[in-house]
């Protein structure tokens, strides 16, 4: 049981620190060692448990995103029961949302605890930080974590009737798009690295080909709805960039 400690940060990648979160909860909520099998597991994993809220907003926080905390701690537990606050892309957090948190993650009515997630530290303010017990999390499985269709980016060569069946299959949101994204340009920065250290310019220079158009993806995110689309395209570029 997680008692000690009420509100966390979980610093690393967006597969990461979910990963972590996950475990926090089916090591607080399920009553069979964190089995991963029962219902309780299946519903956390899930986002579904009734002990479990999960908040993500589609861009920068508001402060009607964060009125459902205050309402549901108006609630009493029971003993020994525990609810979670799963706050995503806590570097979100404008000052002000900020500022309506603090009271209640530093001291929250019995039962209540606060999971915050970002990428890095340093863009979550300082008084969310102070707060939090912080804990740096690595995807020990990157690779086998991503979807399929992600895995088309990782290579310089690609079948394109594989992509277009994992395209096809795909039910990513928006908002996994741009996490993957941000995945793959790490990726590409750490391979065109070991690229310059081995000196094999040709494959440095497609290093930087798919950095480019990595980057161009994150400034151009897609439309509502439109994820589909976003990769296919992103494909037919990727076969432009590397030619």
């Amino acid at each position: 049981m997680i008692t000690a400690t009420h509100a966390r940060l979980l610093i690393g990648t967006k597969l990461a620190t979910e990963k972590e979160a996950l475990a926090l909860l089916q090591n607080s909520l399920c009553t069979h060692s964190a089995c991963g099998t029962c219902f309780t597991c299946t519903q956390i994993t899930s986002k579904l448990h009734h002990n479990t809220l999960w908040i993500a907003p589609e861009k920068r926080y508001s402060i009607d995103d964060l009125e459902i905390i205050f309402q549901k701690t108006q609630l009493g537990l029971d003993q020994n029961e525990l609810c979670f606050f799963i706050i995503t892309k806590a570097d979100f957090l404008n000052q002000t949302c900020a500022n309506s948190l603090l009271k209640i993650v530093e001291e929250p009515p019995q039962g209540y605890q606060f999971l915050f997630l970002a990428e890095r530290s340093e863009t979550v303010l300082p008084t969310i930080r102070s707060r939090c017990v912080q804990k740096n999390c690595t995807s020990t499985g990157t690779a086998e974590e991503l979807p399929a269709l992600v895995h088309h980016f990782k290579s310089f060569h690609s079948d394109p009737v594989s992509f277009s069946k994992e395209v096809s299959q795909s039910t990513m949101t928006e908002q996994d798009c741009l996490s993957f994204i941000d995945d793959l340009l790490r990726y590409w920065v750490d391979t065109y690295k070991r690229s310059i250290e081995t000196q094999n310019t040709t494959q440095s220079s497609k290093c930087l080909a798919m950095i480019t158009l990595l980057k161009k993806a994150l400034a151009q995110p897609p439309a509502p709805g439109s994820s589909k689309i976003f990769w296919k395209n992103l494909y037919l570029q990727r076969e432009l960039y590397l030619s």
